[in-house]
């Protein structure tokens, strides 16, 4: 970006042409190929980092490392934050700049699109894009607990029995949480574990690809979404909540 800078505006002081690149004014190669703010994504992404650092070192799930990671995340990413800001300020100063939002993701890095294929994400969109990610994070962070802790009432004892995997604060929270109220968590049988097998093997990256997706505005996860919504109650328990019924049926009408 400071070299891209740097040399427009020495053209410009010089007189010389632009050409095309620099006569749009704007970046859009390297990582802004993939993302109108890559810079930005990449300094929240170092604040989640510094978060998940913290869970490996031993914190609690919420300790204070959180509050950067979140201050960045809601400073760039909500309505009327930097980030709109920044794309207001570049919309009026570069012609160009609407084809590029057509064509780039606004802040994730993802592969561009050909012109005039994205359409306008709806808030259904938005809301199931942000279900999906929850679902991301149950499935890695709280149900996986089930089969790569095979002993938990060794865990921490030592490191046959101690995966690096879920963080330590997480696997506290799931044996607290199955101990006070979820006996089937507690018992953990064949059958159970087996489905949680089929969650993180199938379900989740379902739920990865699904991201995509709708981010992308791509109609061909319409029956994906339709069958997985169909199979979904087979890999949980045999008392589904209600919430998830009902975010799951919203997910399904919202496509067909």
């Amino acid at each position: 970006m400071m070299r891209f800078q740097t040399e427009k505006y020495r053209r410009l002081r010089a007189k010389e042409p632009l050409g095309a690149e620099f006569g749009r004014g704007f970046l859009c190669s390297g990582l802004w190929r993939y993302s109108r703010h890559p810079n930005y994504f990449c300094e929240v992404a170092i604040w989640w980092a510094f978060y998940l650092f913290s869970l490996a070192a031993g914190l609690p799930l919420v300790n204070w490392t959180i509050s950067g990671a979140a201050f960045l995340t809601c400073l760039f990413v909500l309505p009327h934050a930097s980030l709109d800001v920044t794309e207001v300020l570049s919309s009026r100063k570069y012609p160009q700049y609407a084809e590029y939002q057509a064509t780039v993701s606004r802040f994730f890095p993802l592969p561009p699109l050909p012109a005039g294929e994205r359409a306008p994400m709806r808030p259904v969109d938005a809301v199931l894009i942000g279900w999906f990610c929850v679902g991301l994070a149950v499935t890695f962070l709280v149900d996986i607990e089930a089969v790569l802790v095979q002993r938990p009432d060794l865990y921490g004892l030592d490191a046959a029995h101690t995966p690096l995997w879920p963080p330590e604060p997480c696997v506290r929270a799931v044996r607290w949480w199955s101990a006070a109220a979820d006996p089937l968590m507690h018992a953990r049988p064949v059958w159970f574990r087996a489905a949680i097998w089929v969650e993180v093997l199938v379900q989740a990256p379902f739920y990865a690809v699904a991201i995509y997706a709708f981010v992308r505005q791509r109609s061909w996860v319409r029956v994906p979404a339709i069958v997985g919504r169909r199979l979904q109650p087979t890999v949980k328990d045999p008392a589904p909540d209600d919430a998830g019924q009902t975010m799951g049926a919203s997910a399904e009408g919202a496509w067909v």
